[in-house]
């Protein structure tokens, strides 16, 4: 989430000539509703308000249906190729960022240490596709969860193929080609 709000940052900060001091105090607000429905969401769970099957359901219903219909809802406006560009910039970016993520934890978390494979993932892969879109779609707009939806498909694709290879001790070309980010 970080690499793609400093990106969208810098990009937009000049351009759109916005205080720096509005986007962070912006971004916090956000950070707070956040919290405060983690917290909300906690004190249901620990309250017992929703079992087990009903977190199932909130949960696939986000995943299913809303985070697909925001990203969707960003593509509405009509096509300029200047956007196309933006978009693939963000997406070999993003590409390169987690590029060099993955040599900074391979460098860091050795392959000898105990539990290795979860670690590097829990470091690779970021929870870009709640919190991201929130914070690019109170930033820029639908322009935003435009761009952010480069990101998420990098962090897809990387979840789908080096994931799978670093948490399975068997993996093929098949299976990687064809996985569901493919």
């Amino acid at each position: 989430v970080w690499q793609m709000m400093v990106q969208l940052l810098l990009s937009h900060v000049f351009e759109k000539r916005k205080c720096v001091k509005e986007i962070v105090m912006l971004v916090m607000h956000q950070m707070l509703i956040m919290g405060i429905c983690m917290a909300f969401g906690y004190y249901c769970y620990v309250k017992k308000v929703f079992g087990d099957q009903s977190i199932r359901e909130f949960a696939s219903l986000t995943m299913k249906y809303t985070i697909p219909l925001s990203i969707s809802l960003s593509f509405k406006e009509q096509f300029q190729f200047t956007r196309s560009i933006e978009w693939g910039q963000v997406f070999a970016l993003t590409s390169l960022g987690f590029g060099l993520i993955i040599l900074l934890i391979t460098l860091v978390i050795p392959s000898r240490s105990r539990h290795y494979q979860q670690k590097r993932m829990c470091a690779l892969i970021p929870n870009n596709a709640i919190f991201g879109l929130v914070i690019a779609q109170s930033l820029f707009g639908g322009e935003g969860v435009f761009l952010m939806s480069a990101h998420i498909v990098v962090s897809n694709i990387l979840l789908w193929t080096y994931g799978i290879g670093i948490l399975s001790e068997k993996t093929s070309l098949k299976s990687i080609l064809l996985n569901p980010a493919v």
